[in-house]
C-alpha cells in the first residue's frame, strides 16, 4: 500500500512538472553542483523508470525522488548501470541543498567557487608560512558505513571513499605515481605503489580528481584536474596553485601533455577542448563540443586526436596544429548513438593504429579499430558487446570505464567497465 501511494505521488508531481511547461533536458542546474561529473550523466531515454526521468527535469522534489529511487533499489539490490550510478552521486551532493519541504534550494555558484579560488590560494600561503611544520597525516584514510540497523556485525567500508579515478606514472621515474580520488584528494607513492602518501591535505582540490599529468622529464611538476579547475605542483605534490581564474573554468575528462613540449597541455572537457601553449598559464577553447577524450599521435605531436559527441552521436576530430583547429574525420563511424560516454587509445608500437570503445544503446559497447592509411583514417568494427568473443556490457558507464593498449604491443588490449577484459591477438577475442 505505501508503496502504491509513494508512486502515485511523484506520478502526480511528474504530471505537474509536464504541465508547467518542464521537459527533459539533457543538463540541468542541479548537475553543475561541485561533487557531480556531467559527463557520467548517461544520455536520456523514454524507457527510464519514473526517478530516472526526474534527474533531466527541473525542478525536483528530492524526497519524492528518493522514495522512488530506494524502493527500486530494493526490488533490483544487484543492478549496476550508468543511471544508477550518476542517480547515487546526485542523491549524495543534492543531499545537503534539501529543504524540510523536499525542494531544492541551489547554491550561488559563482559565489561558491570564488570562494574556493580563493581558499586554494591562501593554502599556497599556508604552506609556504608552514613549511617546517612537524604535522602529520593521520587519517581517517578510509570511512565506513553507520551502523543504522544495531547489527552486531561491523558496517563495510563505504565504496566512493576508495574510488580512484585517475593516475599518471612519471616517464622520468617510474617508481613515481600519482593518482587522484572521486573524494578529491591526490595521493602519491615513490616506490612502484607499495606505500602511498596524501599529498598536501590542506588543500581543497574542490571535486573529484578526473585526471593526473605528470610532465616528461620532471615528476616534480603534476597537473590534475577537479572541480572544474586545472591544479599544478612544482614541488612533487607538497603544494599547488589553481591555474584557471573563475571566469574561465572548466570540468576537464582527460588531460593530455606533449612529450616534446612540456608547456603544451590538451584537456578534453564537457564543454569542448581546451589547449594551452605556456604550462597552463592561459588557455583557448579550440573545439565547442562535448569532449570525452583526447590522444596525441605517437610519432607526430602535432597531429592530436578527440572523441566528441553531436546530436547524441560520437563523433572524431583530427587536428594537425596541436590542437588549434580541429576537422571532423569523415571515415569514422558517426551513426552510433552515445549512451554513456567513451574513449580512445592509441600505441607507441604502431603510430598508424587507434581504438575508439564507444557505449551505445541497449546495454552495448562497440569497439572500433582505425587505421591511417596514407593521410586518412578508416575505421572497422574490432568487437560488440555482449557477445560470446567480447562480454563487455555498459557497466556503469564513464563512471569506470577504461581503454589502453600496450606501448610495447598493439595486440595487448585491455577495455571495460564493472569487468576488465583483455585481449592478446589484437581484439579477437576477450577474456575477463
Amino acid at each position: 500500500m505505501k508503496a502504491a501511494i509513494n508512486r502515485l505521488v511523484l506520478t502526480i508531481c511528474c504530471l505537474f512538472l509536464l504541465q508547467i511547461g518542464l521537459s527533459q533536458q539533457p543538463i540541468t542546474p542541479y548537475d553543475h553542483l561541485p561533487g557531480l561529473i556531467i559527463s557520467h550523466k548517461p544520455a536520456f531515454k523514454e524507457t527510464y523508470p519514473e526517478w530516472g526521468k526526474l534527474l533531466y527535469q527541473y525542478p525536483v522534489n528530492y524526497h519524492g525522488f528518493l522514495i522512488e529511487f530506494e524502493e527500486y533499489i530494493t526490488d533490483n539490490p544487484h543492478e549496476k548501470s550508468p543511471l544508477i550510478r550518476y542517480a547515487k552521486d546526485w542523491i549524495r551532493t543534492v543531499s545537503e541543498f534539501v529543504e524540510d519541504d523536499g525542494s531544492i534550494k541551489l547554491p550561488d555558484l559563482d559565489l561558491y567557487y570564488g570562494n574556493l579560488h580563493e581558499s586554494q590560494l591562501q593554502s599556497v600561503t599556508r604552506v609556504n608560512k608552514n613549511s617546517n611544520s612537524n604535522w602529520t597525516f593521520l587519517g581517517p584514510k578510509e570511512t565506513y558505513w553507520l551502523n543504522e540497523s544495531g547489527s552486531p556485525t561491523a558496517p563495510g567500508s563505504c565504496p566512493w571513499q576508495v574510488n580512484v579515478y585517475s593516475f599518471d606514472v612519471a616517464a622520468s621515474n617510474t617508481d613515481i605515481l600519482y593518482c587522484g580520488t572521486e573524494t578529491g584528494f591526490v595521493n602519491k607513492t615513490t616506490d612502484k605503489g607499495l606505500s602511498w602518501t596524501l599529498c598536501a591535505p590542506s588543500y581543497f582540490f574542490g571535486g573529484g580528481v578526473t585526471a593526473v599529468a605528470i610532465h616528461p622529464s620532471n615528476e616534480d611538476i603534476v597537473y590534475v584536474t577537479a572541480g572544474s579547475q586545472v591544479h599544478k605542483t612544482t614541488d612533487g605534490g607538497d603544494s599547488w596553485i589553481p591555474l584557471l581564474d573563475e571566469s574561465g573554468l572548466f570540468y576537464t575528462n582527460r588531460l593530455r601533455i606533449n612529450p616534446s613540449n612540456p608547456d603544451h597541455l590538451i584537456a578534453a572537457s564537457s564543454s569542448g577542448v581546451f589547449v594551452s601553449q605556456n604550462a597552463g598559464g592561459t588557455w583557448t577553447r579550440s573545439l565547442t563540443l562535448p569532449t570525452y577524450d583526447v590522444e596525441f599521435k605517437q610519432d607526430n605531436y602535432n597531429m592530436v586526436y578527440v572523441l566528441s559527441k553531436e546530436n547524441n552521436n560520437f563523433m572524431a576530430y583530427t587536428s594537425g596544429d596541436g590542437g588549434s583547429t580541429f576537422i571532423t574525420q569523415l571515415n569514422f563511424p558517426n551513426t552510433i548513438s552515445d549512451q554513456s560516454g567513451g574513449l580512445l587509445a592509441t600505441t607507441e608500437d604502431n603510430a598508424g593504429l587507434m581504438l575508439a570503445i564507444m557505449l551505445s544503446a541497449d546495454n552495448t559497447p562497440y569497439l572500433y579499430k582505425g587505421e591511417l592509411i596514407g593521410v586518412s583514417w578508416h575505421w572497422s568494427l574490432l568487437a560488440t558487446g555482449q557477445t560470446s568473443n567480447f562480454p563487455m556490457n555498459n557497466g556503469q558507464g564513464y563512471f569506470d570505464l577504461v581503454l589502453e593498449m600496450s606501448p610495447l604491443d598493439e595486440d595487448l588490449i585491455f577495455v571495460g567497465t564493472t569487468t576488465l577484459f583483455k585481449s592478446d591477438n589484437g581484439g579477437q577475442q576477450f577474456h575477463a
